[in-house]
């Protein structure tokens, strides 16, 4: 009598918690500092050398405190959207398939059958961190082109960078004759 084998590997596929609490926080914040400035303004300003008069510079204090408003909001719906995708969005590996959120709104798994897949390649963004300047921010993205579109795994939607790298040495081993581009190609 032998152990039974995992039907595949499974991790959950959602957007990380640190990101939009940190969003929130910091344009909700902005966007009560740029209010009361718009709503108590009496001086003019003067923008990267454009010259704002008072009412101007009041109407630009207000676009920039509804333009942090509206990413807050943004960033609001994230969280309602991971709350509700609780348990339903996962990444599933299994010997002949792959299954993924279909889209970053949707809690419906899209099939992905290995056969389907032409290529693999992985996209690194770059960027440097706002607060320490030598420290770089990585973002992995393992693209996989199918026969009928192309598709994405993003490493931030993953529990850790460790896992993308599972994910992406599992999926590479069952892809058959994948023509996988071995560069990681750098966007900064």
């Amino acid at each position: 009598m032998g152990v039974a084998q995992p039907a595949g590997h499974e991790w959950p596929y959602q957007r990380r918690w640190g990101t939009m609490v940190a969003a929130f926080a910091f344009f909700g914040a902005a966007a009560l500092f740029l209010g009361h400035q718009a709503s108590t303004n009496t001086r003019a300003l003067i923008f990267d050398l454009i010259p704002f008069p008072a009412p101007g510079a009041t109407a630009f204090y207000w676009a920039l405190s509804g333009l942090s408003l509206a990413v807050t909001a943004f960033a609001l719906l994230l969280v309602i959207v991971r709350f509700r995708g609780e348990g339903k969005r996962r990444l599933v590996i299994t010997q002949k398939y792959i299954m993924l959120p279909l889209s970053l709104w949707h809690d419906q798994l899209l099939t992905i059958d290995y056969r389907a897949v032409r290529s693999l390649s992985v996209r690194t963004v770059s960027r440097r961190g706002p607060i320490l300047r030598s420290k770089r921010a990585r973002h992995r993205i393992l693209q996989l082109d199918c026969t009928s579109r192309r598709y994405s795994i993003s490493s931030s939607q993953l529990p850790s960078d460790e896992t993308f790298d599972e994910v992406c040495a599992l999926i590479a081993a069952r892809v058959p004759g994948a023509r996988g581009d071995s560069r990681q190609h750098t966007v900064r």
